[in-house]
């Protein structure tokens, strides 16, 4: 692992590694130089440096851009653990500043999950939280190269090199006008929206391609609404009435609306996901307080 040959040459010039970082967080060589207050090709010659040290690239040019290699991100990853073991250890002697806790979460949990344990680990804890709003796989990818150190997403497989703690089960809701037909029945199926404007995300999501796959099964076309990103929004425009909403049944329901149980909308599964490496007192005691705030 890529992790065994840093753990040993951290120890010979940590500052690469922070380099790496200043390149990586940046996007670039020249505004990652102004960073650090080095000159561009002292960046450029560090990062080659460690790539040389390590024997693995950890960047590609995509036109003017650059991207980091599976290499790269797991190199990022372990610099920005480095320098927050760093902080941490000069705020337990030196009475200095721990680094934020870094939180990625959807806005979806962030509203409906997580309002609880961020209101009690600002309560008590000393140190700063930071919200990264990135549902599902930006979430990971968060986590995966340091960015964050917990996040929240829902998951269909936990992957086998991440800590992921079930929090809840969640299923899906209708939302109707309480004077619509649908809005007696106690749950119904996607197949039972035929005919109806639905407001759903943009084309490629995969809650619309479920919504669409139900609809054609049963030989009826998907009529779209309104196309709209996120819970909130979609609730939003249910209630102008503009059309029904389908959204995870831990959503608000608003007032004028009902909430109909839909029975072949897959259950998703919430987790709270770290990586199984060094993580802050803080880090954990976030990470528990989000699991018995769970519903």
């Amino acid at each position: 692992m890529i992790r065994d040959e840093l753990s040993t040459f951290v120890m010979i010039d940590g500052a690469l590694l922070q380099a790496f970082v200043a390149f990586a967080e940046a996007g670039g060589f020249t505004r990652g130089a102004r960073v650090i207050h080095v000159s561009q090709p002292a960046l450029h010659a560090q990062v080659k440096r460690l790539e040389e040290t390590l024997g693995r690239s950890l960047y590609r040019r995509v036109g003017r851009n650059v991207v980091l290699t599976p290499d790269g991100v797991e190199v990022l990853a372990f610099a920005r653990e480095s320098r927050d073991r760093e902080a941490e250890l000069r705020a337990r002697f030196e009475g200095g500043t721990s680094r934020p806790v870094t939180l990625a979460a959807g806005e979806g949990a962030l509203l409906y999950l997580l309002g609880p344990a961020i209101r009690r680990f600002r309560g008590h804890a000393s140190g700063l939280l930071r919200i990264l709003t990135r549902g599902g796989p930006d979430a990971l990818a968060a986590l995966a190269s340091g960015e964050a150190h917990l996040a929240v997403a829902a998951l269909t497989e936990t992957p086998a090199d991440l800590r992921a703690d079930l929090l809840t089960t969640v299923g899906g809701m209708a939302l109707v006008p309480k004077t619509h037909a649908l809005a007696t029945r106690r749950s119904i199926v996607l197949a039972d929206l035929a005919g109806e404007p639905l407001i759903v995300p943009p084309p490629g999501a995969p809650h619309r391609e479920r919504i669409a796959r139900a609809l054609t099964d049963a030989g009826a076309e998907l009529i779209v609404a309104v196309e709209a990103q996120g819970w909130e929004p979609m609730i939003h425009f249910a209630q102008l009435g503009l059309g029904i909403a389908v959204v995870n049944d831990f959503c608000r329901v608003p007032r004028g609306l009902v909430a109909v149980r839909v029975r072949d909308v897959p259950a998703q599964r919430y987790y709270v996901i770290g990586r199984r490496a060094y993580a802050m007192p803080a880090v954990e005691r976030l990470r528990e307080l989000i699991r018995s705030a769970a519903p």
